[in-house]
């Protein structure tokens, strides 16, 4: 995946777009050519999360943004 691509997404999107982002470089790296419910069902749930789920799953602070 173009590096230009994936900073257009992230500048769109945020941070948050990064894990959906590397599923889908591993698929294409792997030759995946077909898409099943199942892995749309990953992405939704990859695209669900925010940047502090991440940090809380791997033992990191919480972050809290000002509103």
């Amino acid at each position: 995946m173009p590096v230009a691509a994936i900073v257009a997404a992230v500048l769109q999107y945020g941070p948050d777009i990064l894990p959906a982002i590397q599923q889908l470089v591993t698929w294409i790296e792997g030759g995946k050519t077909t898409v099943t419910a199942a892995d749309l069902t990953l992405l939704a749930q990859l695209g669900s999360k925010k940047s502090s789920d991440y940090l809380t799953a791997t033992g990191g602070p919480p972050v809290i943004l000002p509103k």
